[in-house]
């Protein structure tokens, strides 16, 4: 089984001074907790037998990543998944750091 979050926002804003996007994502820190990154968030999930991170280009340029967790054998977690709540949830999160993110972009200045 596995389970994915989805990270999408522009190339140039991940972009860092030498890193690739994913290390660049993987190093950001969490705006609701900003003593943790992203990578040590979900690469460290005591639930996880591995993660994986990938980036993709869409049709129109935007970077896509892409985060998955294979589910130790075993694990059951303490809730179901209703697609129908996870795809409103997800849209939700998405557009808020969408935003997030373009207003950090404002004041990103190139290397």
């Amino acid at each position: 089984m596995m389970k994915k979050i989805l990270f999408l926002t522009t190339i140039t804003l991940l972009t860092g001074c030498g890193d690739d996007v994913i290390t660049t994502l993987k190093k950001s820190t969490i705006l609701e907790y900003p003593a943790y990154t992203y990578g040590q968030i979900l690469d460290n999930r005591v639930l996880c037998e591995d993660t994986k991170w990938d980036e993709a280009k869409t049709h129109n340029g935007v970077t896509e990543i892409t985060y998955s967790c294979k589910l130790k054998q075993g694990i059951n977690p303490p809730y179901s998944f209703d697609l129908e709540l996870g795809q409103k949830v997800y849209d939700k999160e998405y557009q808020i750091e969408f935003n997030r993110l373009d207003e950090l972009k404002k004041g990103i200045s190139p290397c």
